[in-house]
């Protein structure tokens, strides 16, 4: 048997998630190419986390050979400390998962590599609160081990930090735009598990869907309703919604809407997230994986009547930062290595 320690660092997720510290002693099984299971010797999991107490770690390590068979797995609570997994010694390929996936991934459905290539997620059941994360070792584990592995999320965030209207010299100066809405529609909702392709199924196709959003355990990651009113003045919101990776699809991609009335009648306010003109000159078009899109907006003019018609930058201009997901809550999890 062969004794692997990670040591899983989970920085800050949210203010009101606390710290646990516990030592929790679970089995790791091994798994033969006959169908057979065999316990190894108990593996001790002290694992650092800001995750809430309960949450899963799915660990899988795979052969590195031609045929990338499953060697071990193991499916630990998320507390504070060290994950200890055994393994037998050679090339390996270990994938750690959390999340809702880490829940519900059935290793038996996954006996080799490529069959785990092959698995989709699904943003209907994922949480922006403890989103699906996956971390990828690829080397050899022999005796005594320390392994740095970075996690990182598959959705990325989408950050409306600041909106005003600039009017001037319109018959409409002045005047504000009310019952602010904000919210994403033609989103990607899937996406590969490990990265590897770029599966489609969009949501909010042309427009705010009801259907659609009664289908996500969290329906509030795609629609913020502020009710605020837009006005000259600087309005801070840091709005956050959440999507799946839509680079290098055939589609056009997700767009950001801002919806608001003036004199009873609804303007829109569509554009491409991360592409075009609304890109910023970035080398990848479109909503990568685990990254942080932040916004601020100027309206110029009115908007258009229809939700889904993209509009230009005589209406609307915005500066953008994009940055890593773990900027702003620091969810990019470490295996140390020493």
């Amino acid at each position: 048997m062969l004794l692997t320690i990670f040591r899983i660092i989970f920085k800050a997720v949210s203010p009101f998630v606390l710290i646990a510290s516990i030592q929790l002693v679970q089995a790791c099984s091994f798994y033969s190419n006959e169908g057979e299971t065999e316990k190894s010797a108990s593996s001790i999991l002290k694992l650092s986390s800001t995750r809430a107490p309960g949450d899963s770690v799915l660990i899988l390590i795979y052969n590195n050979d031609h045929l990338r068979h499953l060697d071990s797995y193991c499916k630990l609570s998320a507390k504070n400390g060290i994950l200890r997994t055994a393994s037998t010694p050679g090339e390996k390929i270990l994938v750690a998962i959390t999340g809702y996936m880490a829940d519900s991934l059935d290793y038996r459905e996954n006996l080799t590599y490529d069959a785990l290539l092959k698995r989709n997620i699904d943003l209907r059941y994922d949480d922006c609160d403890r989103p699906v994360q996956i971390g990828t070792y690829i080397g050899k584990i022999l005796g005594y081990n320390y392994i740095d592995l970075e996690m990182e999320e598959v959705m990325s965030r989408i950050v409306v930090h600041s909106i005003r209207a600039d009017f001037k010299g319109k018959s409409y100066e002045g005047k504000s735009l009310k019952n602010l809405r904000i919210y994403l529609i033609d989103v990607n909702s899937r996406a590969s598990l490990l990265g590897n392709s770029n599966p489609v199924s969009i949501v909010n196709s042309d427009g705010l869907s009801e259907t659609d959003l009664a289908e996500f355990v969290n329906p509030d990651m795609l629609f913020c309703y502020p009710h605020e009113k837009v006005d000259t003045n600087l309005l801070r919101l840091d709005a956050k919604l959440y999507a799946y990776p839509d680079y290098g699809m055939h589609s056009q991609g997700a767009m950001l809407v801002i919806e608001g009335t003036m004199d009873g009648k609804t303007y829109y306010y569509p554009f491409r997230i991360n592409r075009g003109i609304y890109s910023g000159g970035a080398e990848v078009s479109g909503i990568e994986r685990g990254k942080t899109y932040t916004f601020d907006i100027t309206l110029h003019s009115l908007g258009s009547e229809c939700p889904y018609r993209e509009i230009g930058p005589t209406e609307l201009s915005v500066d953008l930062i994009r940055e890593e997901w773990e900027v702003e809550d620091g969810r990019t999890v470490f295996f140390s290595k020493h």
